[in-house]
């Protein structure tokens, strides 16, 4: 698995900035669908809640554009 991420890893850093790597979110999309419910089981044994969500309002989000768009991943927060 080590190999896997670094050559992620890799691709996303050749990324210009701003850029959206699509195929690369694809394939990491992938993998989590792959490691996910293994890493989950493992939270879960060690004592952590992930039946649901644990983020607060003030808590940064990312939302990416379309793969057609012309704005870029920006991140934004909610505050109270």
């Amino acid at each position: 698995m080590g190999a896997a991420l670094r050559a992620l890893q890799q691709r996303l850093r050749r990324c210009p900035p701003g850029s959206v790597p699509w195929a690369t979110l694809a394939e990491i999309s992938r993998l989590w669908a792959t490691l996910g419910p293994a890493f989950l089981r493992g939270l879960e044994a060690a004592g952590w809640s992930t039946r649901r969500h644990q983020l607060a309002d003030e808590e940064w989000r990312l939302q990416w554009a379309g793969p057609h768009s012309e704005s870029h991943a920006h991140t934004t927060t909610a505050v109270q």
